[in-house]
């Protein structure tokens, strides 16, 4: 019954690209990251969860792949990074501050990171120069360093299962994960875990700190949706705006 459920929920999702924005909105929230990719004790719902979040990127990816490119090649600068978000978001930005991810506490708001210096900008939405699946990712990329990813190491295969089926999507997406350090981070969660004897603590804290503050802070800001961009579009005429 599960399978047939799936292909017809993929069937939906393929024909209707505010669905997808919606799924992919949903699944931005580390709130929702959280509950299915690392808390969620039902693994085959999390599965389940997954692989319609695949279907979604792939549909949404067809239209964003040119503005993620471009968001690409202000990665070099994170200041110039900031400053063109600021820009081209300004109508859309609630508020802007620099928190401490791994000591984060506010009942309203989850933020889990690794990033002693996390870049959280607030979104009432987007346009189309902020890629949907950059906003998306980015809050994967900072989960997968966090506290509670590490102590649930063992729970966060499902987590790195999206992050490979974002890398899956095409070369821009391969090339964002490049870009923002990913594969040094999971290096770093792999010497986190196994604490290699021919390290010092010294080099394992040098270690951290590179990959997980340097590549993080400004490179990889964490936007979060304080409303639902998708509400008022009329999913059944897929009204809505895309990166082309």
């Amino acid at each position: 019954m599960l399978p047939e459920y799936m292909a017809l929920i993929r069937r939906a999702l393929k024909s209707n690209i505010g669905l997808c924005i919606w799924l992919i909105e949903t699944f931005s929230s580390q709130d929702f990251i959280k509950e299915f990719f690392i808390d969620c004790p039902v693994h085959d719902m999390a599965r389940f969860a997954a692989g319609l979040l695949k279907t979604a990127m792939d549909q949404v990816y067809e239209h964003e792949q040119g503005a993620i490119r471009e968001y690409i090649q202000l990665l070099a600068d994170p200041e110039l990074l900031l400053d063109t978000i600021r820009t081209t978001q300004k109508e859309h930005i609630e508020e802007e501050l620099v928190i401490n991810g791994r000591q984060h506490d506010d009942s309203e708001l989850t933020v889990c990171s690794g990033c002693a210096e996390v870049t959280l900008i607030k979104l009432s939405g987007n346009t189309a120069k902020l890629p949907k699946l950059i906003i998306m990712i980015n809050a994967y990329l900072h989960m997968s360093t966090a506290v509670h990813a590490l102590r649930n190491y063992s729970a966060t295969g499902l987590l790195w299962a999206v992050i490979s089926a974002f890398s899956m999507l095409g070369d821009s997406a391969r090339l964002y994960l490049l870009s923002t350090h990913t594969l040094g981070r999971l290096l770093d969660v792999f010497l986190n875990l196994r604490r290699a004897s021919y390290f010092t603590q010294q080099q394992l804290h040098d270690y951290h700190t590179k990959f997980r503050d340097l590549t993080l802070r400004g490179r990889v800001p964490l936007y979060v949706f304080t409303k639902p961009n998708y509400i008022g579009i009329d999913p059944e005429r897929s009204q809505v705006q895309l990166s082309s």
